[in-house]
């Protein structure tokens, strides 16, 4: 028991010397060049100098306590020399800072003894050893290695703010592997629980989680001021179920990094809307456009996922496609709703046809999906005798614009009509012309391709990707949105020889063009450039599409200056008009986007809405919203005590 005791007493007294004898030492960045190993750039906080000869040196173990706050610092590589960060004795914190490596070097914080903490301050680094680190404040920890952090390090979030991305560390090996060294506020991660796991292009996102999480807050003022509202994720938000009575307030908002957010006019979703995206940094809207501002009526707040370009169609017979091809990081649909995404595979249901979402039932099966943050319109409809185009008349331009709107009830970003080749400028262009002024949003031009205008030209891969990418540009050139190409090839006519050569030449400029959003290859029907042939084993195609890597579909840290279909409208104002009725004074405001009509007035009997035949359609309660997105386009006379006083125009 008494040389238990004295080992005891031995060990602390060495920690215990340690913390003593080292050196504390602060970040000044005195030399101008923000090179960590500089010790120009650090102060010892007791002698008030620099630190002495070789305490930071390149190779080197470091017994000395390390604080950057409020700076940024880089480490270069020297070429021979190791430049990882090798910490002895000594601790590391960063705070409110940056902290940059060279690439392919890491920090070694020496072991478990040390601490790395990292407070409201981005760090890039290869990979974390020997490390016990604390990540809180609105932190972020990029690690690019395929093995970011080893055995020995261990990880403790403790802000809903800070976020680990592992560029290269998939989340299914993740969850296996790495994540039982890292926790949320000291407990084991549960992915959906108390944490997200997610897919982050080729790697893994991790960050705290849960269902009561609030990644939205909303101002009833400019510039994030007056009061606010916090904005629970997943749930759809409408109307009077608003928190604190936001419904019709909201003027200005802070979306939390990893979230999006749709905004609507209308509580059902629909009218003026615009989808806000806040990807790896917080987005800030001090003023919402005036379409949106003092409006919004829906409100979804949605985990976001970060997928690559490259996708593909699932069909029943590909099953063995996907174990071929390494489809992780990537995303796929189905052509219908039923499928869902896993950790490491977006998913993008389909609303294949004019019933797909007719329903809260029908809709609430994609509403409860985890992992979704698309919905893709619906299939060929510009085809009247095939396709979804044959049912229920929705190949009319007014049927597929109206049917569209079921979409803006989940609270995703929309993904316009797919239809045949060419029709993104003829067919969808006059849906759209009906969508635009009823306030029916599109986010993203979907579009197919098989080169059917060129089947009768020049046949050679050179000549059919001209006649490709033309297209595709065109496209973008009329609507300036971003585009994704949900079908394509070289057509089925052609030879595999044929349709390998296109490949080659499109892939890399799809993952080139910045407003091509995503993109999927269609195999042929009769076996040209199908992925698997009939041994199941991967074609020249099927390679051809594996070894492309794809980048970011959406690479910006947040995302507030996408257009959609909308944004013509979007600074439109309500104008006040005023009128002396029956010498009483008559204010009524009228916004034709969304349709609202607001006449105020204390002492008017009564006020009506008239058709031209003088026939009352509403009875108006003054200082009362009236929404009249039921009322047919058209001119309406606004009445007051008998008197036809207005004529409002209805569109």
């Amino acid at each position: 028991m008494n040389t238990s005791r004295k080992l005891f007493f031995v060990s602390v007294q060495l920690i215990f010397s340690f913390s003593v004898f080292s050196q504390n030492l602060v970040w000044t960045g005195s030399a101008g060049d923000n090179a960590f190993f500089n010790e120009t750039n650090w102060k010892n906080t007791a002698t008030n100098t620099a630190p002495t000869a070789g305490t930071i040196d390149l190779g080197v173990a470091i017994n000395a306590n390390l604080t950057i706050e409020n700076a940024s610092a880089i480490v270069g590589g020297t070429s021979g020399i190791s430049t990882d960060i090798l910490m002895g004795t000594g601790n590391l914190s960063i705070r409110k800072s940056t902290l940059k490596m060279a690439s392919g070097k890491g920090i070694d914080m020496g072991g478990e003894l040390n601490t790395l903490t990292i407070d409201s301050a981005v760090v890039t680094a290869d990979y974390l050893k020997n490390a016990t680190s604390t990540l809180s404040g609105d932190s972020k920890l990029y690690l690019i290695n395929t093995n970011p952090f080893d055995a020995a390090t261990n990880i403790n979030i403790t802000s809903n703010d800070a976020w680990i991305f592992a560029s290269n560390l998939n989340p299914a090996t993740a969850i296996t592997t790495h994540i039982p060294r890292v926790k949320i506020n000291g407990s084991a991660l549960v992915d959906l629980t108390n944490s997200r796991i997610s897919q982050y292009y080729y790697g893994s996102a991790i960050a705290a989680y849960s269902s009561s999480m609030t990644p939205l807050r909303i101002y009833d003022n400019l510039n994030l001021s007056g009061t606010f509202t916090d904005i629970i994720v997943r749930t759809i938000w409408s109307g009077n179920s608003i928190p604190s009575g936001f419904n019709n307030k909201a003027v200005s908002f802070k979306l939390k990094k990893g979230y999006m957010a749709t905004l609507a006019v209308n509580d059902d979703g629909t009218g003026m809307s615009k989808v806000y995206i806040a990807s790896e940094s917080d987005l800030i809207v001090n003023t919402l456009p005036s379409a949106l501002s003092g409006k919004i009526s829906f409100i979804r707040v949605l985990p976001w996922v970060w997928t690559n370009k490259k996708g593909f169609g699932k069909q029943n017979t590909d099953a063995d496609f996907s174990s071929k091809i390494n489809t992780k990081g990537l995303w796929f649909y189905d052509w219908g709703l039923g499928r869902n995404s896993t950790i490491d595979l977006n998913y993008a249901p389909l609303s294949w046809g004019k019933n797909s979402l007719d329903t809260p039932t029908k809709r609430n099966t994609v509403v409860n999906k985890s992992r979704v943050t698309h919905i893709m319109s619906f299939n060929e409809a510009d085809d009247c005798t095939a396709q979804s185009g044959q049912y229920g008349s929705l190949c009319d331009h007014d049927t597929a614009a109206l049917w569209h709107k079921h979409a803006m009830k989940l609270g995703m970003r929309i993904v316009s009509p797919s239809g045949r080749e060419g029709t993104e400028t003829t067919w969808l262009k006059l849906v759209n012309t009906i969508m635009v002024p009823e306030g029916t949003r599109m986010d993203v031009i979907g579009m197919h391709w098989y080169d059917w205008g060129g089947l009768n030209s020049a046949s050679d891969a050179n000549s059919i990707f001209t006649r490709f990418k033309n297209k595709v540009i065109a496209c973008y050139n009329y609507y300036k949105m971003p585009i994704w190409i949900t079908e394509f090839n070289a057509n089925k006519n052609r030879l595999r020889a044929t349709q390998d050569a296109f490949l080659q030449l499109a892939l890399p400029w799809l993952e080139a063009t910045p407003y091509v959003e995503r993109y999927a290859y269609f195999q042929p029907d009769g076996g040209n450039g199908s992925f698997v042939d009939t041994s199941g084993n991967l074609t020249t195609t099927g390679n051809i599409y594996l070894n492309q890597v794809s980048t970011p579909s959406i690479p910006q840290e947040y995302v507030n200056s996408y257009v959609n279909n909308l944004q013509s409208r979007m600074s439109e104002v309500t104008t006040v008009h005023n009128v002396i009725v029956d010498k009483e004074r008559l204010e009524y405001q009228f916004n034709a986007a969304n349709k609202h009509l607001v006449v105020n007035s204390a002492t008017l009997d009564s006020v009506n809405l008239l058709d031209l035949q003088g026939m009352i359609l509403k009875q108006i309660t003054p200082n009362t919203l009236i929404v009249l997105s039921g009322v047919p386009a058209g001119i309406y006379i606004l009445a007051a005590n008998g008197f036809h006083t207005e004529k409002i125009l209805i569109y």
